[in-house]
């Protein structure tokens, strides 16, 4: 029987896929040796060779009581044996996992291991007695056999009609298993031929069992599981923290002290009339000839056609001396610069008129404008709508949750609002592949894995391409990341460099200001994951623990004990060295590591230091980055064998460990989100025709049609047949995985991910620019806005969300697409409510007390005048000069990354 599931002999292809293999099995030293209800073969351990007295003695009496034999033997798993393993290795569903809750005695899993992936595949009804080393060891099959022997030599000789069998005397079977019945015994006749007949089947059972858990390196786990809470250093400061928090947020939403009509001379002269509307001018660029004419962003807020009523003046409104220059032009030259999307509240103009306005003029409205800057990032101030919470002016303030639900509610950034669809159906993709991922590798599996998996399941069909393409998802977000990083830098440009000069300090507080904004949320999810969801049970109150998959906790958890530290640094994509990313803490966390990697390393040296200097030069070393990328990651994915298809065993776990969470691979969709903001910023329109209207269309279908033949393209024999063992790869001959030839796993390896980022930067430009057509009109939606600010919580809490669910089940799942639908949306409305309440407690406050103390900190402009030559603080900033021309910044009214859903 050994020789059935032996390796295949290793062949002389590639050392290190030889040596990969040989050591594929990844162990956790997971601290459990004084656990007897937990053991596990891939520890560094080996499995106990006897089995205890205690056990052997409970199970001799097990054998004479012939009601609970065949109860026991009934209620166990009936696996098929080892040829099902063979034909179905990758993920082995076994029998089912019987009927757990039949079972008088108590249960014991096979299939525990310290592999997240590591799957329950069947259940035993045993003795109290007997624990999971017992059921370890070496010579248990041979004690079921040594305790059996006094029933398997019975004769039928004697009238048992009159006496029945009775259980055994034991403290853990005195409880009542029917609640209505109060009835914990089930007495019955039989005979010594029935009863030896139980006796066979049930050593079949155990005896089959235990050889497929050591063939499937994994071990046991018996009765309900319970995780220890540990009280410190960290499970009472952090529930304490979540009380402090609870109570402050009480404390600023219920206070209503303050009245609402009381507002500061600072909120007042700041406020708008409801009926204001918003225009925003762009000047893009100074020409050759009128350099000496500087050019500055100007936000201006005019009435409504039908005149202020009021007869109050707006602050923003254009005086005598600025009217000229902040009338619009409607000639020619206009239609030349690059189109926003328009709409009734927010219309978006351009112009290139203001050459024409003399300095005195230009002056006085730009400072007119930068004095009242803060007054025209939205249309409406929360403040000065009747009936709605004031903006925040104190700690406790901060906490306002009506005030952030106004806000999440009604705040929305027309210029991008393309990129808020973008954003939710991202994170509704992420989620998508996570739970069918964790669903069918963790708790108890799936019982028909026949249904979903290769080579005739939904991962081989056109629908189950999804699943796999989800990965691009994340792809998504980093072009998103990487494009606002420059927006938001170039738009503080004049509040960031003190006379043109960009200085470290004011470098090294970005960082801070990110972390500021990250790290709050970010360790209040990973508290709740180490401290408050292991002890979420969801089973009935009859058990005292998490059920019989629970025990996967202690997988998920060691990484966070041994190097959750990594976390706080930004670093665990990187160490533990040589481990997956679903072998680390808060595995999904990865993306935040890579994204802050990115953000420190490349993108904000690249924007702050050489693109604000020279625009040129910051363009050319963004793209060359990007080059960098893309064929570092074809390299890679040549020399290393890489594959991308989540069956191709090696190939797949060598990709998982060296580059799926690396930012060398990763970091092309960043650049390439960069560069399209840096396109947009300094294009010159002047002189160059806008494409028609068939050339933007065709663009636009051509970027959707390549991203469907990335996304689906691997329906054609990518996943057609059964999925690799760790020990297997396509690459080896071994008949498995992928059909694709090598040449086409590396081409799709080496080049999916830079054709995605340009697909979706394509796309980005064409919305932002207002020539999507119905593509950003539904990305548009504000339907999309404010589950795009809940984006960053959501991504960070829905495996936790998927992780209690499903640990907490008593049995496995039965795959169906009704099912799998029913799962997916129940995780995102539970995902997206807790996100609310974290984006309430924690991300929404911490963003405002941000905003709050750097309002307090900056210091007041002096006075407008019209004196042209006034100091250079005043004057607008270059980003660069070229050979002729001077550009200028075009700064929109963009999300800042410090504002809701910071982690885009």
């Amino acid at each position: 029987m050994v020789s059935e599931v032996d390796t295949p002999p290793l062949r002389d292809h590639d050392p290190d896929l030889v040596y990969l293999r040989n050591n594929a099995v990844r162990k956790l030293s997971l601290e459990d040796a004084e656990n007897d209800n937990y053991w596990s073969t891939s520890l560094y351990s080996q499995p106990p060779f006897l089995t205890s007295s205690r056990c052997v003695h409970a199970l001799r009496e097990l054998f004479a009581t012939p009601s609970v034999l065949a109860v026991a033997t009934e209620s166990s798993s009936h696996p098929t044996g080892l040829a099902s393993v063979l034909a179905q290795p990758w993920l082995y569903a076994g029998g089912g996992l019987g009927n757990i809750e039949e079972c008088p005695l108590q249960v014991c899993l096979a299939g525990a291991g310290t592999r997240r992936d590591s799957i329950t595949f069947a259940s035993v009804c045993v003795p109290f007695e007997c624990h999971a080393e017992d059921l370890a060891a070496e010579d248990f099959p041979a004690s079921l056999q040594l305790a059996a022997t006094p029933v398997l030599q019975l004769v039928n000789h004697a009238d048992d009609d009159d006496n029945p069998f009775e259980l055994i005397d034991h403290p853990e079977r005195n409880k009542p298993r029917d609640p209505y019945t109060n009835k914990d015994t089930v007495w019955f006749h039989t005979s010594p031929e029935q009863q030896r007949a139980w006796a066979e089947e049930y050593i079949t059972l155990q005896t089959r069992i235990a050889k497929l858990n050591k063939f499937l390196q994994t071990g046991w786990t018996c009765g309900s599981y319970q995780v220890p809470f540990e009280a410190f250093p960290f499970g009472v400061p952090y529930l304490l923290a979540c009380a402090l928090l609870i109570g402050l947020a009480l404390r600023g939403t219920l206070d209503r002290r303050q009245p609402q009509e009381q507002l500061s001379s600072e909120q007042e002269s700041t406020s708008l009339p409801p009926k204001q509307k918003r225009e925003t001018f762009l000047l893009i660029e100074a020409g050759p000839n009128n350099e000496s004419n500087p050019l500055v962003w100007m936000s201006s807020l005019h009435r409504k056609s039908t005149g202020n009523k009021s007869g109050t003046s707006s602050p923003l409104a254009p005086t005598q001396e600025t009217q000229s220059c902040a009338s619009l032009s409607s000639d020619a030259s206009s239609s030349d610069l690059p189109a926003l999307p328009n709409d009734t509240e927010n219309r978006v103009e351009q112009t290139s008129g203001l050459s024409n306005c003399n300095n005195d003029g230009a002056t006085a409205l730009k400072k007119r404008i930068q004095s009242n800057s803060e007054a025209a990032t939205h249309t409406v101030a929360p403040s000065t709508v009747e009936g709605k919470p004031n903006p925040p002016q104190t700690l406790v303030e901060c906490w306002n949750a009506s005030y952030h639900w106004h806000k999440l509610c009604n705040t929305r950034h027309e210029a991008t609002a393309c990129l808020d669809g973008l954003r939710v159906f991202s994170i509704l993709w992420v989620i998508l592949g996570h739970v069918m991922a964790i669903e069918s590798s963790s708790g108890g599996g799936y019982s028909n894995p026949v249904d979903f998996l290769p080579p005739n399941g939904l991962t081989t069909t056109f629908l189950g391409q999804l699943i796999f393409a989800s990965r691009f998802a994340v792809d998504t977000f980093l072009v998103i990341s990487g494009y606002l990083l420059v927006i938001v830098i170039a738009r503080k440009a004049p509040s960031l460099c003190n006379n043109g000069k960009r200085r470290w300090s004011t470098f090294f507080q970005l960082i801070g200001l990110r972390l500021l904004r990250i790290l709050p949320l970010y360790l209040l999810c990973i508290g709740f994951f180490t401290q408050v969801a292991p002890h979420m049970y969801l089973v009935g109150e009859e058990n005292d623990g998490g059920g019989p998959f629970w025990y996967q906790w202690d997988s998920l958890l060691q990484p966070c004990r041994d190097s959750g530290w990594t976390n706080l640094l930004f670093i665990n994509n990187f160490l533990p060295w040589e481990k997956s990313n679903t072998e680390t803490c808060f595995y999904h966390s990865w993306y935040l590591a890579v994204d802050m990697q990115l953000f420190v390393l490349f993108g904000l040296p690249v924007t702050f230091f050489i693109f604000l200097a020279n625009p040129t030069w910051g363009k050319r070393t963004t793209l060359a980055l990007w080059c960098t990328s893309v064929l570092l990651t074809a390299y890679l994915s040549y020399v290393r064998h890489w594959s991308i298809n989540t069956f191709d065993g090696l190939q797949v776990t060598r990709f998982d460990i060296e580059g799926y969470a690396k930012p060398h691979v990763r970091g092309q969709a960043y650049f390439a989100g960069m560069y399209v903001a840096m396109l947009q910023l300094t294009k010159n329109q002047r002189g160059a025709a806008r494409p028609s209207a068939w050339k933007q269309s065709a663009l636009m279908w051509c970027a959707i049609l390549s991203l469907g033949v990335i996304t689906f393209c691997t329906v054609t024999g990518a996943y057609a047949r059964r999925p690799c063992q760790y020990s297997e790869a396509p690459v080896l001959n071994d008949d498995c995985g992928s059909l694709w030839s090598p040449w086409a796993t590396f081409l799709y390896t080496a080049t999916s991910r830079a054709i995605w980022s340009c697909c979706i930067g394509i796309l980005m430009t064409l919305c932002l620019e207002g020539r999507g057509g119905w593509l950003n009109n539904f990305l548009s939606w504000p339907i999309w806005s404010p589950l795009a600010q809940l984006s960053f919580g959501t991504y960070l809490i829905h495996p936790i969300v998927i992780f209690v669910w499903l640990l907490g089940m008593r049995e496995k799942n039965v795959y169906s697409l009704a099912t799998f639908g029913m799962s997916l949306t129940s995780v995102c409305a539970v995902s997206f409510a807790f996100a609310l309440v974290a984006g309430l407690l924690v991300e929404f406050p911490v963003a405002s007390l941000i905003a709050m103390q750097i309002k307090k900190n900056q210091p007041r402009r002096p006075e407008a005048n019209n004196n042209t030559n006034d100091s250079n603080q005043d004057a607008p900033v270059s980003i660069g000069r070229s050979d002729q021309e001077t550009t200028r910044l075009v700064p929109t009214d963009h999300k800042e990354k410090v504002g809701y859903g910071a982690a885009s």
